[in-house]
């Protein structure tokens, strides 16, 4: 009597091969890893920070203690102002990493909700002040 296929073994390589993609896109490329270093150096201690290919370039979200986070959020010059201080200058590595059409984003997040509205890329000219 002939053996028959499992039927779940080319439904796991389906799943595997529609899944990866989506998997992969998440995991930090070597420009991803580098600004999320160089932003961790930038902010305080009890700061979060995490960085997300996007197609348009790297996303850094980044989440304040939230008081500091609530504060800032009805602040937005503030907000702005802290936001263009993590911004690389134009001299920095992670350029080069970046293909030239690509950014760097960052978007604020406090108590766990974002909005793109608060979103803010920068400038490749950008010297952050001193």
């Amino acid at each position: 009597m002939p053996r028959q296929a499992n039927p779940l073994i080319p439904a796991a390589f389906l799943t595997l091969a529609l899944t990866t993609p989506a998997i992969a896109a998440e995991l930090p490329s070597e420009a991803g890893a580098y600004l999320e270093q160089e932003i961790a150096r930038k902010v305080p201690q009890n700061w979060q920070v995490h960085v997300s290919r996007r197609g348009d370039g790297l996303i850094a979200f980044f989440m304040p203690p939230y008081q500091e986070a609530f504060d800032l959020w009805y602040e937005p010059s503030q907000l702005r102002e802290k936001i263009l201080a993590l911004c690389p200058s134009n001299d920095d590595a992670i350029w080069r990493m970046l293909a030239p059409g690509q950014n760097i984003m960052f978007q604020p997040t406090v108590g766990g909700k974002s909005t793109e509205a608060m979103r803010l890329t920068c400038p490749r000219s950008q010297t952050p002040p001193a």
